[in-house]
């Protein structure tokens, strides 16, 4: 559950530093 739960996180930050990239560079 923790690994998982670890995973997601890391996934939902990866996900929001993209966001926030293609959003300045637009």
């Amino acid at each position: 559950m923790g690994f998982i739960e670890k995973i997601t996180v890391v996934q939902y930050m990866w996900y929001s530093l993209l966001c926030q990239a293609l959003y300045l560079a637009a």
